[in-house]
């Protein structure tokens, strides 16, 4: 992976793929997913946020839904 220093990120404005609002993705934010190898994010936070609250959902009525042995 190629390091890269500060001055390789500036913020950026993205259109979230769920909402379609314009959010910020910092340099700070830019440089954490760089360096965990993660592609940028296609949502807001808000709509992240919704997201992975819809998914906690789903696991737990899944996991309340399984015979137990």
């Amino acid at each position: 992976m190629e390091v890269k220093d500060k001055t390789d990120f500036a913020d950026r404005t993205l259109v979230c793929a769920n909402c379609g609002s314009e959010f910020t993705f910092s340099s700070g934010e830019q440089m954490f997913f760089h360096g965990k190898g993660l592609a940028e994010p296609k949502r807001c936070k808000v709509c992240r946020r919704i997201r992975r609250q819809s998914l906690v959902n789903f696991w737990r009525e899944n996991d309340a839904n399984e015979p137990t042995s």
